[in-house]
């Protein structure tokens, strides 16, 4: 599952999506959230040097600063928070995740990686999150975007 927001600068010349996800696939289970900052420009083809198209294409910020928080249950206190802050980056994420084969565990509550003392047998990896929230402030040349998402499963 995932939810995201978009927001723009005032002249309509930058965009910043604020995503949280939950993901369950065979092998891979993640929670989490990311930032990507995006500029309009033209480009051209390479094999039309007339033609023109204007696009969105990444390109760094400034500051990104994104705040992940990730609950039990829908109404629980959060497990962990995460914070972290980039200088001139085009993107950020931080997530929890759990890889396996025939083995599941837990993500660890200080690192988000794969706790080894709560395997189990499984046939399918999974982190037990009920709800990520994220919060996100981008500063682009002199003005601030700020933004809230969050993923219920």
């Amino acid at each position: 599952m995932r939810e995201s927001i978009e927001l723009f600068t005032k002249d309509g010349e930058w965009r910043v999506v604020i995503g949280a996800f939950q993901t369950n696939y065979l092998f891979y289970s993640s929670a989490g959230a990311e930032v990507t900052i995006y500029h309009k420009e033209y480009t051209r083809r390479w094999y039309d040097p007339w033609y023109k198209l204007l696009r969105w294409v990444q390109r760094p910020a400034s500051r990104i600063g994104l705040s992940v928080s990730y609950y039990q249950s829908k109404e629980a206190v959060p497990l962990r928070r995460e914070r972290t802050d980039r200088a001139n980056a085009e993107s950020c994420a931080l997530k929890l995740w759990n890889a396996g084969i025939g083995v599941s565990m837990e993500a660890a509550a200080d690192s988000g990686l794969p706790a080894t003392s709560t395997a189990m047998p499984s046939p399918i990896p999974r982190v037990l999150v009920a709800r990520v929230t994220a919060a996100a402030s981008v500063n682009i040349g002199n003005e601030f975007l700020n933004g809230h998402v969050e993923s219920i499963r």
